[in-house]
Order: C-alpha cells, then sequence, then structure tokens
C-alpha cells in the first residue's frame, strides 16, 4: 500500500472515530484519496485544531493526492455541528463548493465555483463549541470524464453531501477534517467586532487583489483611486470578497454595495463595469456599463438607497462574452455635494464606457474605494 493510500485508510478510521460516519458520510465509506486543505498559508493536518480567525481566508485552496489525469472532481466544505454541537439544526451547513476540477492539475482553483466559500466567523452570534469541518472530494459521473453543470442550492443549511452525490450521480472518494473551537471568549469577542473592522481589514485585502489584477491600470485609474472608504459588496445577502468569482446564476442578481464613510452628510456614487468585454483576450469594447448609481448618502452607506442613473444589467444580459472576467466597482465621493438632476451625463451607451473620461469629466467626483469579483462567461 502507497503512503498516500495509508493516509487515506487511516483518515477513514479518523473519520469514524469522531463520529462523521456515519452521521454525515455513509456507513461502510472508505476514503481512497487523501485531500490537502489549505488557508493562507495554514496547511491543515486531517484531526487538525485551527483556530477560527485561520479559517478567514478569502480563497481556501483544496488538492488531492493521486488523482487521475482524465477525471474531474468537485469539492464540498460543510460544518455539520452548527450551530451548536449539541443543537445541530443546520447539519450540514455547506461553506463551499467547487465542481470540474481537473485530475491533472487536483487544484479547486482552476474548477468552477458553485457556491463561494463563506467564512464560519460569518455565524458570528450563533454557533458555540468546538465545531468539526468536513471536506469531501467527489468523482464525477462516468468515472470521472464527465464536466458538469450544477444549480447552485437554494439554501446552505441543510445540506447533505451524501444526497448531493446521489442527486449527481458522483461517487465519494475521500475527506479530511479539522476542529474550530466557537468558545464563549471567542464568541463575545466576535459579536464585539464592529463591521468598520471587518471593512478595514477588507480595504487592504482589495487593494492588493486589486494590484494583482492589474485593474486600475488598465482602466487608466492607476494613481486617481484612493482607497480610503472600505466597501463590501454582496449578492443575495452574500459577502464577495475581492477577486472572489461568482456564479453566473448568482451574478444575474442585483449586487448591493454598502461602505462606511467617517464623513458626515456626504454623497457617493458606485459604478461596476465589467473590465473585459467581450473577452479578456480582447476587450474591444472595455469596459462594459452594468450599473451607475449616485447620491447614495453617507449616512446610509448603502447603494440601494442611491438614485438610479444606469440600472444593473447582469453580465449574461450581454451576448458575445467569453471566457472569464473582471468585474470592477468603484466608489466615488461626490465632494459637490447631492448631484441635481442632469448633473450626471448619462452614457449613450453601455458598451466601451471609459471610466477615466467620466471622471474627468465630473471633477467632483474622487474615486475612494474599490473592489472587484470574477465572473465565467461559456466559451
Amino acid at each position: 500500500m502507497s503512503k498516500t493510500k495509508q493516509q487515506a485508510h487511516t483518515t477513514s478510521q479518523e473519520l469514524q472515530s469522531v463520529g462523521l460516519i456515519p452521521s454525515v458520510l455513509p456507513e461502510g465509506f472508505r476514503s481512497t484519496y487523501s485531500i490537502n486543505a489549505t488557508f493562507g498559508m495554514l496547511n491543515i493536518d486531517c484531526g487538525a485544531e485551527v483556530p477560527l480567525h485561520a479559517l478567514d481566508d478569502h480563497s481556501p485552496v483544496y488538492s488531492v493526492l493521486e488523482a487521475r489525469d482524465e477525471a474531474y472532481y468537485t469539492f464540498i466544505l460543510v460544518d455539520p455541528d452548527s450551530p451548536t454541537p449539541e443543537a445541530p439544526h443546520d447539519r450540514e451547513l455547506l461553506l463551499h463548493l467547487v465542481t470540474n476540477v481537473p485530475g491533472k492539475q487536483a487544484d479547486s482553483r482552476i474548477g468552477e465555483i458553485v457556491v463561494p466559500y463563506r467564512m464560519p466567523s460569518q455565524n458570528q452570534g450563533q454557533s458555540r463549541g468546538v465545531h468539526r469541518y468536513l471536506l469531501a472530494i467527489l468523482e464525477q459521473p462516468q468515472g470521472g470524464q464527465q464536466i458538469v453543470h450544477i444549480a447552485r442550492p437554494k439554501y446552505r443549511t441543510n445540506f447533505s453531501i451524501a444526497e448531493y452525490a446521489n442527486l449527481y450521480r458522483f461517487k465519494l472518494v475521500g475527506a479530511t477534517f479539522f476542529y474550530s473551537s466557537w468558545d464563549e471568549a471567542h464568541a463575545q469577542e466576535t459579536n464585539a467586532t464592529t463591521a468598520m473592522v471587518r471593512l478595514h481589514d477588507s480595504l487592504k485585502y482589495a487593494k492588493s487583489m486589486l494590484e494583482k489584477a492589474n485593474l486600475l491600470k488598465e482602466l487608466v485609474l492607476e494613481g486617481s483611486a484612493h482607497f480610503i472608504v472600505p466597501l463590501l459588496l454582496r449578492f443575495n445577502g452574500e459577502t464577495v470578497c475581492a477577486g472572489d468569482e461568482v456564479p453566473s446564476a448568482v451574478a444575474d442578481t442585483t449586487p448591493v454595495i454598502t461602505f462606511d464613510s467617517e464623513k458626515d452628510q456626504s454623497f457617493y456614487t458606485v459604478v461596476i463595469v465589467d473590465a473585459d468585454f467581450p473577452s479578456i483576450h480582447q476587450a474591444t469594447d472595455r469596459a462594459l456599463l452594468l450599473m451607475l448609481t449616485a447620491n447614495i448618502p453617507s449616512s446610509e452607506g448603502d447603494s440601494s438607497v442611491g438614485d438610479v442613473i444606469m440600472h444593473y444589467m447582469s453580465p449574461s444580459s450581454f451576448p458575445g462574452g467569453t471566457g472569464l472576467h473582471r468585474y470592477f466597482v468603484l466608489l466615488l465621493e461626490q465632494h459637490g455635494g447631492i448631484l441635481e438632476e442632469g448633473a450626471v451625463d448619462i452614457p449613450d451607451r453601455r458598451r466601451g464606457f471609459q471610466l477615466h473620461e467620466f471622471m474627468k469629466a465630473h471633477a467632483s467626483l474622487e474615486a475612494v474605494g474599490a473592489t472587484f469579483f470574477l465572473g465565467r462567461r461559456k466559451e
């Protein structure tokens, strides 16, 4: 037996010893693959106890050892102890679901995100005790050779790995688990953590990710965008961090951008554009304007209460887009106060919208915050 197979066998025994077999995984399940889970710089071993804050990574990475090159796999991360081990009413709480991971690379970053990662700490105020977190790998149909296109589950709560596998004819081939403690002290600390602290953390992260994605330079905004107002992007109430990939069905819904400005009686504008239309390799229509909302009061800090100038149109509304796209969200402070009707030049077309020219034409607008998300268009 190879070292990897021996590790998988040992994992199966541990899964049974902690009650994940048969409470979550079926009776008689034996792991045949070893899985690695990495959160930031932390590589997590099977059965390890992990500090809760270490799981607050925006893009965990999963990989599988000795996967078959010709096969495709799905990774699923769940919390079977939500909200508490004593009363797990949410079992299983779905935290992450990635499909179509090719065995040749065996890396979740190459797969298709069906459900974006949700940090366990987002359940603040609810969770208590020591939770087990289970990561499973499933081989896709036809011996793993079938690429699948599946609907996003309607709810994260009461998800079932076993039922999911049966529904889509997947084969459960591997699993691992780790612990994290929601002790009372940390729960109180989490509840006391203000949204402002979380927003400032996201501000630094967004700036770093935008620089890596080269978006400011490509949109001719380098040097003119200042990261001083942190913002949050949400689809259907779920936070999307900078660089996260959003499933197309989710991106069809109108996003909400919230922010916390230290200035009283100020107003803001939000712009969302597709920087890569029709494709990232040939963005001849850069940028494609998806949304333009002005006069958002700082007292509200919510794009849904502003004046809609160009209503949100989802990426799928525009035919012809292909491949992976970067969608840029920009927050502009209105230094001249509220913009009266007619003060904003309404673009005559959404394609070819020049963001830097728009800012030049409206000198009272200053870029003070930004983020972006990814979306994949079918080839």
